[in-house]
This record gives structure tokens, C-alpha cells and sequence, in this order.
């Protein structure tokens, strides 16, 4: 039972990073939090993903006792005597993924290429060690089909580079003064089928003179064919924007998509 160094673990990350990826983009997707780029996760999107990223590494080391990536490069994660691990050691193991994975899992390299037993920080304390397994090849194919064919292809309809200005086509703005005429929220919008309905609902989550979470009104459209773009607006009130914390909620047919806070500010 000899312990395995850098090079097969490195490309079992690769692989798992591009399988979370996927997962990443889907969570994106979901909570309409996509960019041009790819997808950027804050709040309680960001905590959802945390959660999964860990309970993947959590219960796949714990059941099979390798992640996808580790089966895929033929290996698995065992207690310093060969036993399979426990869940205390595969949380412990990976609760100090966080440290070993500073800098793309520098640290993590650095402390198993100087460690007698091949070992990371998360290893040491949870008493493990990586060693050869049969390699599981499907998985392998399965990150070469997923590079070739982009979740894009086969993402839920969604909204995507979500902007709101002062400003048709003016810079994004997260905070608009009471004097502000009119709030402009635009998007993309991908993989939505012609005649789909698009709705955007101005909320103020938070002010002296309204009600918590008061909608203050709600806008529709359809979609046409070949349509990638919308855009929605809020007219000021007569007496100006109270100050507080405002959402815009983005459904497509009536399921939320998105949801994008905003504040009103002297």
C-alpha cells in the first residue's frame, strides 16, 4: 500500500474542478447569477454552492472513498492502516481542503512533495493516505464530453449579465439617489423559446413608508424569436424614491429566475 504523490492527485482535482464547475454554472443558471464569462455566485447562491462543493468531496470519500476525479486516475483515499475512512475523517480531511487549496493546491502540493507519507494537511490530521486504485475510465469520458458539448447547450432559459443604471445603456449602478428619474434594469436572456414570458417585479424590501416587502409594481413582456436581449424600467414616484432597499424579482414563465437588490441613497 504505497502512497500516491502529486501528479495523479493534481489531475483528479482538474477533473473534479471541472465536474463543480459544471455544477457552479448550473446553481448560476438557476439563480440567474450567469455572466458573459461564465457565472459569478454571491449571497445565498454562493453559500448553495459552498455546501454542495463540500458535501461532494464529504460523502463521495466517505461512500466510495475516492471523488469522481480520484476514481477517474484510479484512486482512493484509506485510513493510515488501510481501513476505509469514517465520516469524522473525511470531514476533517476536507474541512482543511481550504488551507491545502491556497494558490490552485500549491500548499497542498508543497506539504505532500516534503510529507513521508505523501500526506496534505488535511491527510495529517484526519490520519489518511491516497493510494492506487483501478482506475474508473467512464469518468474520464464523461469530462471530455462535458468540455466538447458546454452546459450552455443544455442550460434552463435564464437570464444573464444582469445590469441596472440610471441609464438605457448607462453603467452598472447598485445605488440610485431619490431623485433618480428612472431605474433601468437590462439582460441577456438565453435559451428562452419565442413567446415565453418574461416579468419583472419592482420590490421595496425596506423603507419608512411602505410596508416590508411591498411590490410596487410588475412589468411583462413576451419573447420573439431570436430575441437575446431585454430591458426593464421604473418610473420614479411623484413625491421621489423613498430611501431603503429595493429588489427587482425576474421570472420566466412565472418561475423566478433571478432576483437583484438595489438601494436608494442621498
Amino acid at each position: 500500500m504505497e502512497p500516491v504523490g502529486v501528479g495523479r492527485r493534481a489531475v483528479a482535482i482538474i477533473i473534479d474542478s471541472i465536474l463543480l464547475g459544471i455544477l457552479g454554472y448550473a446553481v448560476a443558471a438557476m439563480t440567474g447569477s450567469t455572466t458573459e464569462s461564465g457565472f459569478n455566485l454571491q449571497g445565498a447562491p454562493a453559500l448553495f454552492f459552498f455546501l454542495l462543493f463540500f458535501a461532494y468531496y464529504v460523502v463521495m470519500e466517505k461512500v466510495k472513498g475516492a471523488t469522481l476525479g480520484k476514481l477517474a486516475m484510479g484512486l482512493k483515499v484509506v485510513k493510515e492502516g488501510g481501513e476505509a475512512i469514517d465520516w469524522q475523517a473525511s470531514i476533517v480531511r476536507n474541512i482543511l481542503r481550504i488551507i491545502d487549496g491556497f494558490f490552485f493546491y500549491l500548499v497542498g502540493a508543497i506539504v505532500v512533495w516534503v510529507s513521508k507519507k505523501r500526506q496534505r494537511l488535511g491527510d495529517m490530521a484526519a490520519h489518511t493516505i491516497v493510494v492506487k486504485a483501478r482506475a474508473w475510465i467512464p469518468i474520464a469520458i464523461v469530462v471530455v464530453l462535458a468540455g466538447a458539448y458546454p452546459v450552455e447547450s443544455v442550460a434552463a432559459p435564464r437570464y444573464s449579465g444582469i445590469v441596472l443604471s440610471d441609464q438605457k445603456d448607462g453603467k452598472a449602478k447598485a445605488t440610485f439617489a431619490p431623485t433618480t428619474e428612472k431605474v433601468f434594469l437590462r439582460a441577456k436572456v438565453a435559451d428562452v423559446p419565442a413567446g415565453a414570458k418574461l416579468k419583472a417585479s419592482w420590490i421595496a424590501e425596506k423603507t419608512k413608508v411602505a410596508p416590508a416587502n411591498y411590490k410596487i409594481d410588475s412589468y411583462e413582456m413576451k419573447t420573439v424569436a431570436n430575441m437575446n436581449e431585454v430591458l426593464f424600467s421604473m418610473s420614479k414616484p411623484t413625491a421621489g424614491w423613498p430611501e431603503g432597499d429595493y429588489r427587482v424579482e425576474l421570472f420566466i414563465d412565472d418561475k423566478p429566475a433571478a432576483k437583484v437588490p438595489f438601494k436608494i441613497a442621498k
